[in-house]
Parts: structure tokens; sequence; C-alpha cells
């Protein structure tokens, strides 16, 4: 069992998507379109030809949202429908893609279909027709018996052929040639791999599917703006075929190209009866959100602490380490997973997220490090040293004083402190200071103070650097570094020159350079 509890590691092996896991969708702007898609293919029970377009980048869940959507056909989610997925990549002729969606049409709705055609039946009998009673098998005989309507059309359903009287009849009723009923009854229905005839065919079904109130739907993948296929495309959405649904997955570079190459039946996928775009997540809240829902569906049960932790080392993962898109994201998760998973931890921790950054970025240098840090060594900082704002504050210190001991040692600085000074301060309440670092360039004297903070620091929380640079006089200036903006007032101190880190990155460069000054990483505490 891994952490929360769940009973397997929910996140897809490889940055793909995984028909495997079709049937969970995570992340509100996903389910939006989801519902949005299901509605419009809703609408096509009444007998509507639609053509939806889901756009966006690569790795931004298209054909996940594809997948997920057939998997609620699949499971009876929505079980006026049957989805069937193409990716064109694979077959870039739509003529076998119509065969094999119409042959499976005929396979999902089959029980369905004959129950609904002898509903038909049923109906016509019950409104006085005597031919109808006959296709049913409800003779005179079975009336004597009492037997009703509703169990004659309940038995005509099970049986494994149409007979010809029903055929005939239904054919009337639903304008579709009586053969091609008895197929479908049957499930013998012999696609001919060719598109106009699969379309002829789809059109005869779909008589059939829309009286009935089912709907088809092909889901179109991977779709490239070259070879044959484009104007086959074009010809199914000019059939408009009764009760069925084209989904069509479209990348911007796609549309592009599309839209230079064959103008009209880009007009008709832009502007169909629907367009959902998609993108990558915009705040490590939906990411966490996507995490939460892939956890919460492979049954994990997570308290609101946990979920809150978990949202924390998100959001480092997504606003610091670069895992901001979902393919990269989602693969992270999964060996953070896998790493607590083979430790026994009941959630996931910090270090889970290291080894997991390990994994997918092992010799990767962020870009900009001036020490060379790499991302699994950042990962190491900003989970273990970042979250405590003393510790990260003492650590910058001692960075500090690394680098001023190697410009002694070149010759730079004249004079420097391997350890923290105490500075006598007159005009601060306790009379003295600790600055982190001290060093002599020429006739300078400079104390360096460090802070790091999670939030904008206050005046009181830089006082013992303010009032150094006001009052103490065995410094000639002081300099105060941090990683968050100061007060005006603070800025403006004689004496005080303040050094503003650009982000946790930057901090945690510092942090690294003066691990490596000082003869390395250290490890994780056993």
């Amino acid at each position: 069992m891994g952490p929360y509890g769940i009973e397997r590691n929910p996140f897809p092996v490889q940055p793909v998507a995984d028909p495997s896991l079709a049937e969970v969708l995570a992340g509100e702007r996903w389910r939006r379109a989801r519902d949005g898609i299901v509605g419009v293919m809703e609408k096509c029970r009444g007998g509507e030809f639609a053509v939806i377009t889901v756009s966006g980048p690569i790795g931004t869940g298209k054909t996940h949202l594809l997948l997920h959507v057939k998997h609620l056909a699949d499971s009876g989610e929505i079980p006026w429908a049957y989805v069937h997925y193409a990716d064109l990549s694979r077959s870039p002729d739509l003529g076998p893609v119509l065969a094999d969606a119409l042959s499976g049409a005929v396979r999902s709705l089959g029980d369905r279909v004959r129950r609904g055609l002898s509903r038909i039946l049923e109906e016509r009998a019950a409104s006085g027709s005597r031919e109808a009673e006959r296709a049913l098998g409800l003779g005179l005989l079975e009336r004597i018996r009492g037997r009703g309507l509703a169990e004659a059309a309940e038995r005509m359903a099970s049986r494994p052929e149409l007979g010809r009287d029903a055929a005939e009849l239904l054919s009337g009723e639903l304008g579709v040639p009586a053969r091609f009923l008895s197929e479908v009854w049957s499930g013998r229905v012999s696609p001919v791999r060719v598109v106009g005839w699969s379309v002829e065919r789809l059109t005869l079904l779909s008589r059939v599917l829309g009286r009935l109130g089912l709907v088809t739907a092909l889901a179109v993948d991977e779709l490239w703006p070259d070879g044959e296929v484009l104007p086959q495309l074009r010809g199914l959405i000019n059939a408009k075929i009764p009760s069925f649904s084209l989904l069509v997955a479209l990348q911007p570079e796609t549309s592009e190209r599309l839209r230079e190459r064959d103008p009209a039946l880009w007009d008709r996928l832009v502007r169909g009866s629907a367009r959902f775009e998609l993108s990558q997540p915009r705040t490590y809240r939906e990411v966490a959100e996507i995490a939460l829902g892939y956890l919460e569906w492979a049954g994990g049960r997570l308290s609101p602490e946990q979920e809150r932790s978990l949202e924390r080392m998100v959001r480092v993962a997504f606003s610091q380490l670069g895992f901001d898109s979902l393919r990269d994201f989602l693969v992270l998760m999964r060996h953070a997973v896998d790493a607590a998973a083979r430790r026994g931890a009941p959630e996931l921790g910090p270090r889970d997220f290291v080894e997991a950054v390990e994994a997918c970025r092992p010799h990767s240098i962020v870009p900009g490090s001036l020490s060379g840090m790499t991302f699994s060594e950042m990962a190491r900082i900003m989970f273990e040293v970042l979250p405590d704002s003393g510790r990260a504050s003492e650590e910058m210190g001692a960075a500090v004083r690394e680098v001023t001991r190697v410009l002694h040692s070149i010759g730079v600085a004249s004079a420097w402190q391997d350890r923290r000074v105490r500075l006598e301060v007159p005009s601060h309440p306790r009379g003295s200071v600790e600055a982190d670092a001290l060093f002599e360039v020429g006739r300078e004297r400079a104390a360096v103070f460090c802070r790091y903070s999670e939030r904008v620091l206050t005046t009181p929380e830089l006082a013992d650097a303010v009032e150094a640079a006001r009052s103490c006089g065995e410094v000639s200036r002081v300099i105060l570094v941090c990683n968050r903006p100061v007060p005006r007032e603070v800025e403006s101190v004689p004496r005080l020159s303040v050094v503003i880190l650009r982000g946790d990155r930057e901090a945690a460069d510092l942090i690294h350079s003066g691990r490596l000054l000082a003869g390395g990483l250290v490890g994780w505490p056993e």
C-alpha cells in the first residue's frame, strides 16, 4: 500500500496519455471542458450533427480528455453514446477509421438498439397495428393466453435475428433498408473500408440511433494537415450525419498549417458547434488540485493538514523547480509516490520530492546558476532548508563567510572572520548585535547581515542591520542580504546597502555556493 492508503500509483509512467488512466480526470478547467463536450453530444440525441474541437499545445491533456469521454461511454456513465477513438498518426486514411467506428457502434449499442426497436413495434401494436403484433410474434393464441405487448417486446429483444416481418415494418418506420436493420440487429454489419461507403452506412445507422435517442461519436487525434485525410474529413463534415458528433484534437501549429492548406476544413473545425481551449496549468493550485484528484481516484484519503502539506511541496515543484507543464508534473508525482512507497511512508514528504527531481532531471544544471547547481541540489535546499526561515538565514550567512574567505585567499579582502561577529551597537536595545560576516577591503570594514523570509520583511525584523548602520563605530558599512523587498525607510538608512536576491532560486544558489566552498553538499540526516 502506498502513501495516503492508495492501492496503486495513479500517475502515468511516461509523459504521454495512458488509456489505463482514462477513468480519472482532475482539474476544474479540464472537467468543465468534459462537461461541455458531453453537453454538445447530448444535443445530438435529437438528430443533430456536431463538430467539437479541443485545442491546445502539446501536453495540455487533449488526448487524455478524448480518452476520458470514450471511457464515460464505454463504462455506461453516458449510456446513450458510443465513442470511437482514432489516432490518425497510425491510420492516416479515414476509411478504416469510419469502418471501425461503424462496427464498434453496432457491437457497443447492440442491446440498446434491439430493445429500442422492439419498443417501436410495441408502440405500433398498442396503437392497433396488426402488422406490429405479428412482427412481435403476438398472435391470437398469445392474446387469449393474456400475454401482454411488453412481454412480447422483451422476448423479441432477446432474439439473435430480426424476423422478416419486423424488418420490413421497421424499415418503413425508419426509412432504413430492411437488410441493414437485420445486420445491425444480429451485429453482423460488414463495413467496407472505403470512406464514401462507410459514411453512407453510418448515416443509416444514425437514423436508427437518432430515433432511439442514441449517439455515435468519432474522436480524432493527431490530425496532421497532409495526405488524403483532409478531403475525407471535409466530406464527413459535409455529410452532416444525424445523431453524430465529430471530436477533433487540434494543436496550434497544426491549426495554422491547416488554415493555409485547407481553409474550408479549418473554418468548419474552428467554427463548429463548440470549441474548447486547453493550456498548461496557470498556478500551482491547479496542479495541486490535479494531484489530489489522482490520489483520491486511487483510494487516497488526505486530512486537511496533509492536503496543505502536499500543496506546499507542489508549490515549490511548480513555481521554483520548473515542473510547470502538465506532463512533467505528472511524471514527477509518479516518482514521488514511488519513493514514498519504497520507504513505507504514510504520506509524501520533502525527501520523496527530492528523489523524484533526481529521477526526472538527474544531471540538469539550473539555468543561470552561478555555482553550477543541479535541479536535484536545488530541490534539496528548497525542501530541506528554505521552509525554515531561521535555518535559511543561517546558511546564507555561512555562504557569505565562505565567499569572504575566498576573497581573502586571493588577496581581494585584507581580513575576514570565520564565524559570526558581535558588534557594539549603542542604539540597539540589547547594546550589541551579531553580524553573519565581517570582512575588510582596503580601508573599508563591512558587516553582513542575512535575512530569509517567506513574506515581506518589516523594519523590526531588520533592526539589527539598521541599528548597526546607524551607530556601530566598528564598521564603515553594513550590507543587508535578503530575499524580499524591505521598507523604504530601511533602504534610506545611511551606510546601509541592501542586496535583494532574485527569488528563492538565487537564495538556493547562494547556499549551494557556500556548501561547495565549504567542502561539498551535506546529505539527508538519518
